[in-house]
């Protein structure tokens, strides 16, 4: 922010007026300090919700997990038959016991029995660290309901001040270093007592605080944080958290990841994709001024790659936002003169792709499919939007009359037009001519047959699989099978609940894909797979 010359600092001010000054720098300065402490204090509550929560998984976990599994912590090197034997079967029951204890079975030696407590406590240690927490909605544990609330108190208080954050933290700063400089000016005594250079540094400080105090920008922060302190105390959390949880089950696990802490893997978060690549996807802008929703990183990278690349998908798992990221593709277009987008999904997820719409952007959401669908289009046709439609409409929608040539194409649920035959992929891919941009979201690019993601690859880029050797795929074909699938799709995952290992290689076997029989052999893992990551 701007500061004042000399020549106002040397301005002679009243003690009175400087002691006013001060005041209400303070009263500021408090409010700001309360503010962000405010939402602060709410995610420190939300991540000791989140430990217990986790520990509850990870000890139901220990309660069936054998104690062979300590044979790998061990390597072997302590007898655990005998210790099994007298009734400790699992790792949960060797935590809860002492070495004492251990010592009063035959075989077991003072050294035996701390290894494996130390081996049992390493393992609950690793699980704790590497653990990605999954709200179980069909037991709904008492500790996973507490964290939902928790999560959702914290997610007022950081919608509120999320938007000040950055100008208010340096405000803040700026007011207690001027405060405490220009409070000497407020006494005609300790001003008297003070050399001239002293007297002058105050003088100087409080014209700075002075001219801080009257700036417009100050004045206009001042007016939004009193709004957020006003939204912070009114708002309330949802009644049933779960409910709530099951119809925002992205914005929790964004949550989640800002309050426990879960940063993931940087090539995982890129989907693994070339640094080359990568580097023109962070390079490209991204307008999120008609979004109402903060991205996380992987997000804005998600969106950018749908820009960049043009024809393109998302292969995020369920959970992790890929709507958002669509959105935010969209209003980046939006803000560049773009008026028209067309949604096409399955008739289950329409309204909620109208609700997501209209709560997350600026941009205005029409349904096109059902009774009302010829005044929509119309609608539609003449203000833009996003028109939002089903795989058996799109039908009907090709048939009409487009003026405007949609910006963005967004097909969710993808892996329904796999089937090169069927009635919805031909209608896709003859809207595709339509549209100047196509996004694909899908969490299951390939599930059975790798001829099902060729067809979803061709739609996008048909160049590309009639150059790749799909049906004899050895090492150094998967590597160029890799640089190819980088130019169309990112893939991540969220963690394995199972899963305790923080950042894993991409593997191949039964949580990865493969090529057929003739797939890539675990020494070349195959490119599209992702470590589970938080997400």
């Amino acid at each position: 922010m701007a500061v004042e010359g000399r020549s106002e600092a040397a301005e002679v001010v009243s003690p009175g007026a400087a002691r006013a000054l001060v005041a209400e720098a303070r009263l500021l300065r408090k409010a700001g300090v309360n503010a962000l402490g405010t939402a602060n204090e709410r995610k420190l509550a939300a991540r000791d919700a989140y430990e217990a929560a986790r520990d509850e998984v990870v000890a139901r976990q220990l309660a069936t997990m054998p104690i062979a599994r300590l044979k790998e912590t061990t390597e072997g090197g302590v007898r655990l038959g005998a210790i099994e034997a007298a009734g400790f079967s699992s790792v949960a029951k060797i935590l809860s016991t002492t070495p004492q204890r251990l010592l009063q079975i035959r075989g077991v030696g003072d050294h035996s029995a701390l290894q494996v407590i130390g081996a049992a406590r390493q393992l609950e240690r690793a699980m704790k660290d590497g653990l990605w927490l999954r709200f179980e909605l069909d037991r709904r544990p008492k500790e996973q309901g507490e964290l939902l609330k928790a999560l959702a108190t914290y997610e007022i208080a950081e919608h509120a001040i999320a938007p000040l954050r950055g100008d208010l933290e340096p405000l803040v700063s700026s007011l207690e270093n001027l405060e405490k400089k220009a409070r000497k000016a407020s006494s005609r005594v300790r001003m008297f007592f003070s050399r001239p250079r002293s007297r002058e540094e105050a003088r100087e400080a409080l014209s700075q605080l002075k001219a801080v105090l009257q700036a417009s920008e100050t004045r206009d922060l001042q007016q939004r944080l009193d709004e957020a302190a006003t939204q912070m105390k009114t708002s309330t959390k949802p009644v049933d958290v779960w409910s709530d949880y099951a119809n925002r089950v992205a914005t929790y696990n964004g949550l989640l990841v800002d309050v426990g802490g879960l940063s993931p893997d940087h090539d995982a978060s890129q989907g693994f994709i070339p640094d080359e690549l990568a580097s023109r996807v962070h390079e490209h802008p991204l307008d999120t001024s008609l979004l109402n929703v903060s991205l996380r990183g992987y997000q804005a990278f998600g969106a950018k790659f749908a820009l960049l690349q043009r024809h393109a998908m998302l292969g995020d798992e369920m959970g992790l936002g890929k709507t958002i990221e669509a959105l935010a593709a969209m209003c980046h277009l939006q803000t560049q003169g773009a008026t028209h987008f067309i949604v096409v999904c399955p008739a289950s997820v329409l309204v909620n792709w109208i609700h997501e719409v209209e709560r997350h952007t600026d941009l205005a959401a029409m349904r096109l499919h059902g009774a009302d669908r010829d005044s929509n289009f119309k609608t539609w046709s003449r203000r833009g939007g996003v028109g939002v439609t089903t795989f058996q409409s799109l039908h009907w929608l090709y048939g009409r009359d487009l003026d405007v040539a949609p910006a963005m194409l967004v097909v969710d649920e993808a892996h329904y037009v796999k089937n090169p035959a069927a009635r919805r992929t031909v209608a896709v891919r003859d809207f595709m001519q339509y549209a100047e941009r196509t996004l694909f979201l899908t969490g299951t690019p390939m599930e059975n047959r790798v001829e099902e993601f060729r067809t979803l690859i061709n739609h996008l880029q048909p160049t590309v699989p009639t150059a790749m050797p799909w049906q004899t795929a050895t090492s150094w074909r998967c590597d160029r099978l890799h640089t190819r699938r980088a130019r169309l799709l990112v893939p991540r995952r969220s963690r394995d609940s199972s899963t305790w290992s923080r950042r894993q290689p991409p593997t191949t076997g039964n949580s990865s894909f493969s090529l057929s029989s003739a797939a890539c052999s675990a020494r070349s893992p195959m490119p599209w797979t992702m470590s589970p990551w938080a997400p």
